[in-house]
């Protein structure tokens, strides 16, 4: 358990020593405990007990003395490391084991142990522990293959996404539009809804080209305002600002008294004037520094006198 226990034949009883008064005494390989009795009064001999934790490792018992006065008691512990100071001095902690593990440990020191059958036997407790934990392994990952999903109703398909986007499952969500929209006698209308669902969920996923696709796909069965200004969107989202501006400016020819898609037209043109203008600067900067590159000059830094010969090189 990590300590030492010395019995010690006393004269006294444990309530006539005084505890507040025990004396320490370090030396370069040994302890001097001093206990003193309160009394000197002869009394019927006792079995004085003495207990020190953590030391059982770190002094040598078979060399411990210990001295019976009539005036205190005197033990003499002798450590195992003389480089180790006694305020420092003390056994390495050691965690006792599962019940179950040294049954096993115990049983197997009894037999021949078989090192390789015992490696495998503590791989599989060691997987049957995690298997619980790694459930997204068995799950297969999402594949947009029409040709290996089933068909189902529009209708379902519909009920589906919607308490999947509650609860943010858009890649689930893809799956059940993806069947949705195979089944064969699927009408125009719940095809637009679910399109507008898979890009809303391509969007959420980060998959913005998808959306601008399915976007396309919508305004070709039911061209409106709407999905051009949904579409100019994902492409302001992707800083295509060009077009964006041709789509909002498609989808105000379809409402021309919008003013969400007024004001959108005058937010694509400007960032679209601002994107030329850096666009511009970037590259006049680049022929500067091909120019200066190409054509060395005296103004350049490699010029410049550092008071060595041959700086320049």
């Amino acid at each position: 358990d990590g300590s030492i226990t010395l019995k010690i034949p006393h004269t006294s009883l444990c309530d006539d020593v005084r505890w507040n008064d025990i004396a320490l005494k370090y030396g370069d390989r040994s302890l001097l405990i001093e206990i003193p009795k309160a009394t000197s009064s002869a009394i019927a001999k006792r079995e004085f007990v003495l207990k020190i934790d953590r030391l059982f490792g770190a002094i040598v018992p078979d060399k411990c003395t210990h001295i019976v006065t009539d005036e205190c008691i005197l033990l003499m512990l002798v450590k195992l490391n003389d480089a180790m100071r006694w305020p420092n001095l003390e056994a390495p902690y050691v965690k006792a084991l599962p019940a179950n593990t040294s049954t096993e440990m115990t049983r197997a020191s009894h037999s021949s142990i078989d090192l390789r059958a015992l490696r495998t036997e503590m791989i599989a407790k060691r997987e049957g522990k995690l298997i619980s934990t790694m459930n997204w392994l068995n799950k297969k990952p999402f594949k947009d293959d029409k040709s290996e999903l089933e068909a189902m109703a529009a209708d379902v398909a519909l009920m589906r996404v919607a308490s999947q986007f509650e609860c943010g499952d858009y890649v689930e969500a893809l799956t059940t539009i993806t069947r949705g929209l195979r089944h064969s006698n699927i009408s125009p209308v719940d095809q637009l809804e679910l399109l507008n669902y898979r890009a809303y969920a391509n969007i959420q996923l980060g998959s913005l080209k998808d959306a601008i696709s399915d976007y396309s796909e919508m305004f070709e069965i039911k061209p409106n305002a709407d999905t051009l200004f949904k579409r100019a969107t994902a492409h302001e989202q992707r800083e295509d600002y060009e077009a964006a501006l041709l789509d909002y400016e498609a989808a105000l020819k379809f409402e021309m008294a919008n003013a969400n898609v007024r004001q959108a037209i005058r937010r694509a043109r400007e960032l679209v004037t601002q994107n030329n203008r850096m666009k511009a600067v970037d590259s006049k900067r680049r022929e500067k520094d091909d120019g200066e590159r190409s054509v060395p000059r005296p103004c350049m830094r490699q010029f410049e006198i550092r008071g060595k010969a041959g700086a320049c090189f």
